[in-house]
């Protein structure tokens, strides 16, 4: 399984300047977009065995150089996507789920009809054991993960598969309408010492 890191837990809830390793992070990320944009070889060198760990952190500098420039890393994302339990383990993170999710939307189109054929097989087959446990009285989750997935797929492609587009409208349904939006930031606030009895 996949995990947070302790040193970065709170990092996509916050402002990213909050704390010294934080503000290194941020560096790493943004030069690494740029070397991503420019040099795929030195990229994925840089990057190299990244994709093998189950750090959310290692794995959201991946996504995001995936991002920078998609186009560059379609064999590379189809088989980060292909990577066994990825697509239910990220979903507990919600800044990599959502740079996940992003990659998925920007190359699908790009995918050949043989990998398109196997991403959709493996959305079709996401079931995250957090959707699977249900408090009496609550609502059930069970497709939710499953649903955001195919709502990246393009709807002129979502055309091409019956089965895939069947599917969407059924969660679609039950879930009702998702618009994508990036994990919200929140600002971070410190209450000082009080002040001596000699301020009042």
């Amino acid at each position: 399984d996949f995990y947070l890191d302790g040193a970065f837990y709170g990092y996509e809830q916050f402002e990213s300047n909050l704390y010294c390793h934080w503000q290194f992070l941020s560096l790493v990320l943004e030069k690494l977009k740029t070397v991503a944009t420019n040099d795929k070889l030195k990229f994925l060198k840089l990057v190299e065995g990244f994709g093998e760990r189950c750090s959310f952190t290692l794995l959201k500098i991946v996504l995001r150089g995936y991002n920078a420039k998609p186009d560059l890393y379609v064999e590379e994302g189809c088989e980060l996507f292909s990577k066994k339990g990825i697509l239910e383990n990220v979903t507990s993170d919600e800044s990599s789920d959502y740079e996940l999710r992003a990659l998925l939307k920007n190359i699908y189109s790009c995918f050949s009809q043989e990998q398109k054929e196997k991403i959709n097989k493996l959305i079709l087959s996401v079931f995250p054991k957090w959707e699977k446990d249900r408090e009496k009285g609550q609502p059930s989750w069970v497709g939710r993960t499953k649903y955001r997935l195919l709502k990246t797929i393009p709807e002129e492609e979502l055309l091409n598969y019956p089965v895939i587009k069947k599917q969407f409208l059924e969660l679609e349904h039950k879930f009702g309408n998702y618009e994508e939006k990036p994990p919200r930031v929140s600002a971070a606030g410190f209450v000082g010492p009080p002040l001596p009895v000699t301020a009042y």
